[in-house]
């Protein structure tokens, strides 16, 4: 199915980001706007390339003629939430599966529920449940009654470097 097309983002058909060459005339234009739809060019590597009509400012001359642009189309977004970088969201601890276990059930946890781990202090961790909303895949916003705004949550595991 293809996005509707119109100024601001308007319109209500699925979209996705996507790679599309844009040329700079050397004038900058006052808006951005997105022109129409069109069914897709090529197929690479099981990504849909699209090409698209993509207006905007370029007054410090960034792209130039011939240059490929990736450009993000959002399509929603939400305010007032909490949210993770979307790698804590796949973080598991270097700990024994029977004591990840113990942690998630001591938690009333599943092991299908999203899980973000709060950082207590030293290779302790504590699972914490939340409802993943949206994601621009850095970040993902959540729900959560037992994460609060300023708990670090843990996203990569890194061992210190033996000392010589």
């Amino acid at each position: 199915s293809s996005g509707g097309s119109g100024s601001g983002g308007g319109g209500g058909g699925s979209s996705s980001s996507s790679s599309s060459g844009a040329s700079a005339t050397g004038a900058s234009t006052a808006t951005t706007t997105t022109a129409g739809a069109a069914p897709p060019d090529a197929t690479l590597n099981t990504v849909v390339v699209y090409d698209a009509l993509i207006e905007f400012r370029n007054p410090e001359l960034k792209l130039l003629p011939g240059m490929t642009a990736y450009v993000t189309i959002p399509i929603a977004s939400i305010k007032d939430t909490l949210k993770v970088p979307s790698a804590a969201l796949r973080f598991s601890p270097d700990i024994s599966a029977e004591e990840k276990q113990s942690l998630l059930e001591s938690a009333g946890l599943r092991p299908d529920d999203s899980v973000v781990w709060v950082v207590l202090g030293q290779k302790r961790y504590r699972p914490v449940r939340v409802k993943t909303l949206l994601t621009d895949y850095v970040y993902t916003a959540v729900q959560s009654d037992g994460l609060k705004p300023g708990m670090k949550v843990a996203t990569l595991l890194i061992e210190p470097s033996p000392t010589s």
